[in-house]
């Protein structure tokens, strides 16, 4: 393990994107475009009642100053937010965002229509095509050999090779138990979408009820390493595909490395940095978070880890916070200016959290 090797990380700030009072902001997702910071999340009244929206904001140095909500860099009004599924029935929105940053220079949103344990109704997708200034109605997507597309929930990590945009998704039904994790691809820059296989089935696991979520990186040589949250919230998994997705190695348990670790975006120190071949790196860098009591949603930190041999093994939890019942749901960016990272995550209760931003500098990894 790599842990005592030199890694470490220092929280330089925190500061608060959106501040809450009697409501929930949250479930962050990241992308930059030509040096322009793009974040997508999601506001309610609490994290399990569908009664919200996705709220977008800019940055243009790196997470310095923010635009205000809903704004874009040129301070006009963001055509299409606030976001939902154009399709909703009486208590749904749109749960959780996830952005792509499509071959073509597309931004690319995908959102779920949802009522929590009451009804699911798959994945919706939105486009921009000038930076994020003006977004497309949504749509449903259509999944390509899967039978029941309103079982499908497509807003997990994400890499993009060879001009195909490769992703994690889960098939479950509204009450999200049992899970299944599949990867899926886009040739066409997110145009359609196809089922490339289960990375881990929803009977699968020390539970037996599968993996919720799935975080990826390419690493080179036709190898995708996924790290999976499990349904049950008990233990940690990782697996490896050596021919770009279309089988799966052994599942193997890490928790006694990573933790009980939850929502996990995975990516090479390079591939943040914006850099060519980013997938011939060795050094991985992952956020999410942990839970802190095994078998319960309520009590969670959010994290970063380490990895010096492109997942072998991992460093243990590098804690970014202190613990709250409710957190985690980020992302994380290089600041090109600094030479720091920031990641966007949220903190707080079920009923009340904030959208915060973290400053870091790593040691050992640069």
């Amino acid at each position: 393990m790599i842990t005592g090797s030199g890694i470490s990380l220092n929280v330089d700030s925190v500061s608060t994107l959106r501040s809450a009072t009697n409501e929930w902001y949250g479930r962050a997702a990241v992308k930059v475009k030509n040096g322009v910071v793009i974040c997508c999340y999601r506001h309610g009244s609490h994290h399990a009642v569908n009664d919200g929206e996705l709220h977008i904001k800019f940055s243009s140095d790196y997470g310095a100053t923010w635009t205000a909500e809903d704004t874009f860099t040129d301070s006009s009004a963001v055509s299409g937010f606030p976001m939902n599924p154009s399709t909703l029935n009486a208590g749904e929105d749109a749960g959780e965002p996830w952005l792509y940053l499509a071959p073509n220079g597309d931004l690319v949103l995908h959102m779920w229509r949802v009522d929590y344990n009451v009804s699911g109704n798959g994945t919706y997708q939105s486009r921009s095509t000038d930076g994020g200034k003006t977004w497309s109605t949504s749509a449903q997507v259509d999944f390509t050999g899967i039978a029941n597309d309103s079982q499908v929930f497509a807003t997990d990590d994400d890499f993009v090779y060879n001009s195909v945009i490769y992703a994690g998704a889960r098939i479950h039904d509204a009450d999200q138990n049992p899970s299944e994790s599949i990867l899926i691809k886009s040739s066409d820059n997110g145009t359609t979408w196809e089922k490339v296989s289960t990375i881990c089935a929803n009977n699968e696991g020390a539970g037996g009820t599968g993996a919720w979520e799935v975080g990826l990186e390419y690493l080179g040589n036709n190898t995708i390493i996924a790290e999976l949250r499990m349904q049950d919230l008990t233990r940690a998994y990782q697996r490896v595909s050596t021919d770009m997705g279309a089988t799966w190695g052994a599942l193997t348990e890490m928790t006694s490395q990573i933790g009980i670790a939850g929502r996990q975006r995975v990516y090479t120190r390079t591939h943040l940095k914006g850099e060519s071949n980013w997938w011939t790196d060795r050094y991985l860098i992952m956020t999410g978070f942990i839970h802190t009591t095994a078998g319960s949603s309520q009590g969670r930190i959010n994290c970063i880890w380490f990895s010096t041999d492109a997942g072998t093994t991992w460093s243990n939890p590098k804690r970014i916070d202190v613990s709250y019942e409710d957190g985690g749901y980020g992302d994380i960016f290089y600041n090109a200016n600094t030479g720091k990272y920031v990641v966007i995550s949220y903190r707080g209760t079920q009923a009340e959290a904030s959208l915060i931003q973290y400053n870091l500098t790593f040691h050992g990894v640069d």
